[in-house]
């Protein structure tokens, strides 16, 4: 992800341009990046589980899954964005 992609991430992009300059937008975009490397490495692990070892392997993966999304969630914008402020 490219610094310009930053506003598609939910809760910055009704930020006024602005208020997005207080923040690191590389620092939030490398972050989002990881994110997404995470979520497919996980989702491939599942697939290949399911595939050749049986076809429940898919429910502990969901688990860790569901764990490392629920850490990303924050309901509160200022928690979520607070450690890219300049």
């Amino acid at each position: 992800m490219k610094e310009k992609s930053v506003f598609l991430i939910s809760g910055f992009n009704i930020l006024s341009k602005e208020e997005r300059t207080s923040y690191d937008c590389k620092a939030l975009a490398r972050d989002q990046k990881r994110i997404f490397e995470y979520c497919t490495i996980i989702w491939i692990t599942s697939v290949v589980l399911c595939n050749f070892v049986t076809k429940w392997a898919f429910i502990p993966v969901f688990v860790v899954w569901l764990l490392f999304f629920l850490k990303q969630v924050h309901l509160d914008f200022d928690r979520a964005f607070e450690k890219y402020k300049k």
